[in-house]
């Protein structure tokens, strides 16, 4: 209810009380020397010609409590409709919140995955007076070359997981570790951040990715013992759906990327 009828009620309600209270004092007086009426018997009679009124009186009581009922009634309802709004604007600003801080991480981390990139570097293996050091994608390069020339010499003697686990775990871990791990990272956070829209945001990432960062990629999931978690998030996010597969080490290769597509078909 309103300030106002609230004061209305208020200010109706001293009236009556001041009217009762007056009419009760006055009643004496007014009896005696109005009407002449002294002796309790005459006071009885009279009282009895007003017992119609009475219970008029009685009646507009018993109609005010049921006023003052639904007035409390009324009152509760617009109480529970302003918390139901009260809530419901709480849970939008929760979303919007959580939104915003599931967003100021990812970007962060996403500024971080360019800056790990950024910063990578390798020796290069024929250097020159000009340049001895791949930096930044260009390690990528260096290091699917480093695959490349190693599955052709051992490729009828290992497999593939091994070679890769040789080349891309062992000798270059400390290059690409820590942008392998901040990946996974970048994947798990928006697997658990329960957004209906978590496609958006596994598309920025994969806007980030040059070519080689894919084939790497795609071996570390597909072709690495440990990287079975990797896998589950690439399929789930579509990390691979434009991806050709023609730049792999064999045609062989491509039998996980079908299976792989066919995955994805499935959960569609």
């Amino acid at each position: 209810m309103s300030n106002k009828s609230d004061t209305k009620i208020f200010i109706i309600g001293g009236i009556i009380c001041l009217f009762v209270v007056v009419a009760w004092v006055v009643t004496p007086w007014f009896l005696t020397n109005v009407f002449n009426i002294s002796q309790l018997n005459d006071r009885g009679v009279f009282g009895d010609m007003f017992g119609s009124i009475n219970a008029l009186f009685s009646g507009l009581a018993f109609v005010g409590v049921i006023v003052a009922i639904l007035l409390q009634k009324e009152e509760l309802e617009e109480q529970r409709s302003e918390l139901k709004l009260t809530r419901e604007a709480f849970e939008e600003q929760n979303k919007v919140l959580n939104i915003q801080r599931f967003e100021n991480t990812f970007f962060q981390m996403v500024s971080l995955h360019n800056e790990i990139v950024n910063t990578m570097s390798l020796p290069m293996r024929y250097p020159n007076p000009a340049k001895s050091y791949h930096h930044g994608r260009e390690v990528f390069i260096e290091i699917y070359n480093h695959l490349l020339e190693k599955w052709n010499k051992e490729r009828n003697e290992n497999d593939i997981k091994i070679i890769f686990t040789e080349i891309c775990v062992q000798k270059f871990s400390g290059v690409s570790g820590h942008y392998y791990r901040n990946m996974f990272r970048i994947l798990r956070l928006i697997d658990s951040s329960g957004l209906p829209n978590e496609l958006f945001y596994s598309k920025i990432l994969h806007a980030q990715l040059s070519d080689n960062e894919l084939i790497l990629l795609y071996y570390n999931c597909f072709f690495y013992d440990r990287g079975k978690e990797f896998r589950k998030y690439a399929i789930k996010y579509k990390l691979f759906e434009n991806f050709t597969g023609s730049e792999l080490l064999d045609r062989k290769h491509l039998d996980e990327l079908k299976n792989y597509k066919e995955e994805i078909g499935s959960i569609e």
